[in-house]
């Protein structure tokens, strides 16, 4: 009867712990503060692009509602449907994108470009 209760027990405390990981799972998902650190996101319109090839980026930059021009780092990002065409495009027919940015010291390096 003992080992009965040890096992529920260990059982508990093993529900516990995966409830605690699935919560931190469920706010990184979300796009929540935990996703990735030092992160942020703007919303605007594209004002340049600039690539090194058909696929990779090197900069992008948007202005904001208030009128804020932003600069990211696009050398570290790949994306097969925000290349860099497809991003000129928004910028030719004056479309929004957000920019998900990782800030690395003054850089701010791209880490998801959306409609």
């Amino acid at each position: 009867m003992a080992e009965v209760g040890r096992l529920a027990s260990r059982f508990l405390i093993v529900l516990c712990a995966f409830g605690v990981i699935l919560a931190g799972c469920r706010d990184t998902a979300a796009g929540g503060p935990a996703a990735i650190p030092n992160v942020g996101e703007v919303r605007g319109k594209l004002t340049a692009v600039e690539s090194s090839s058909l696929l990779d980026l090197t900069l992008v930059r948007v202005r904001d509602a208030g009128g804020s021009e932003w600069e990211f780092d696009g050398r570290d990002y790949r994306s097969l449907e925000f290349t860099p065409s497809h991003l000129r495009e928004h910028m030719v027919t004056a479309q929004d994108v957000t920019v998900r940015y990782r800030r690395s010291g003054e850089a701010l390096a791209i880490v998801e470009i959306t409609d």
